[in-house]
């Protein structure tokens, strides 16, 4: 039995590509605010150094080290993200890390109230 001949690059199209179920325009839009969510949540953070080593009682330093944390969590996931996607496909882990990054800001403002200012 002959294995199949390769089709030769110039019969090929691989320009052709699956129809999107949202317009081109909007993929690019979507894709784009993603990739802005993590600069965007990080520059939110780092004017509140300040407040933050204030209501913990630490210093701006050592609230700095969540930054760094942070990094190194994401180093590390990206670990983890790989075979998920091999397993799962992109929109799942994507759809499950936007969730609960989404509750976990909507989480922020009622952890507020179940904290109290020591004077």
């Amino acid at each position: 039995m002959q294995a199949a001949e390769p089709i030769p690059l110039q019969e090929r199209d691989d320009r052709i590509l699956p129809p999107l179920p949202i317009p081109r325009w909007a993929l690019i839009l979507i894709l784009g605010a993603l990739s802005t969510v993590s600069p965007f949540s990080i520059d939110m953070y780092l004017p509140a150094f300040g407040g933050l080593a204030e209501a913990l009682h630490t210093s701006v330093a050592k609230v700095g080290l969540s930054v760094s944390s942070y990094f190194i969590g994401l180093a590390i996931g990206q670990v983890f993200y790989g075979p998920l996607l091999d397993r799962f496909g992109r929109k799942k882990p994507l759809a499950f890390g936007l969730g609960l990054y989404v509750a976990a800001t909507r989480l922020r403002p009622d952890m507020q109230r179940h904290t109290h200012k020591s004077v």
